[in-house]
């Protein structure tokens, strides 16, 4: 077992990505322009940069894979509001992905803040 495997925070980007992908499903066909993709791997990144800046064992750069994942919650915002103006996603599908990544976003803030120091 990997250290990050024991994070709580973790485990929750883990749960947010089973929630973007849930919320992502639309048939081939669909998705022409590979926007659904580009959510899911937004979502995958932030357990991944998570992952990444708990293995550094420097304050620095887990401090930088904490903003790297931020950015990633983000992308996930923006891009399924595009999704969701071009028809690919339903209006209850972008509410449970900004809910979902609203609380992604304060555990990470809380992991910041609990890091000791000044970045």
């Amino acid at each position: 077992m990997f250290g990050f495997e024991k994070l709580d925070i973790w485990e929750k980007s883990v749960d947010f990505t089973d929630v973007v992908y849930s919320c992502t499903r639309v048939s081939a066909a669909d998705e022409c322009f590979g926007l659904m993709q580009s959510i899911r791997l937004a979502a995958v990144s932030v357990s991944t940069f998570i992952a990444d800046g708990s293995s550094t064992g420097s304050r620095s750069s887990l401090v930088r894979r904490i903003e790297m994942a931020s950015d990633s919650l983000q992308d996930v915002i923006v891009r399924s509001h595009l999704a969701m103006s071009r028809g690919f996603l339903t209006s209850e599908a972008l509410k449970s992905i900004c809910i979902a990544a609203a609380h992604q976003n304060r555990l990470l803030g809380c992991l910041r803040r609990s890091l000791p120091g000044d970045a």
